[in-house]
């Protein structure tokens, strides 16, 4: 009998622990991993100057920024360039 197997069956009253540990174990992998994808997202966002889904963001299109200095940076744009 395989090892794994027969732990299992010494195991069989904690079936519900195990397979509570599992699906926490997996949790803390996705958000252990998350951050690091978010962050690669972020940087393509800032890198590339478009949304998400891929088009050019309305802010820069119109020139507005919750920073002022993208702001005046987009109005410099439109008046010199």
């Amino acid at each position: 009998m395989h090892p794994l197997k027969r732990l299992l069956g010494h195991a069989a009253d904690r079936r519900g622990d195990i397979r509570l540990a599992t699906v926490w174990s997996v949790l803390n992998k996705v958000f252990d991993v998350l951050p690091e994808i978010l962050i690669g997202v972020a940087v393509d966002v800032v890198v590339n100057r478009h949304d998400y889904s891929g088009r050019r963001s309305s802010l820069e299109q119109t020139g507005q920024s919750d920073n002022p200095l993208a702001g005046a940076t987009g109005v410099a744009r439109r008046h010199h360039g």
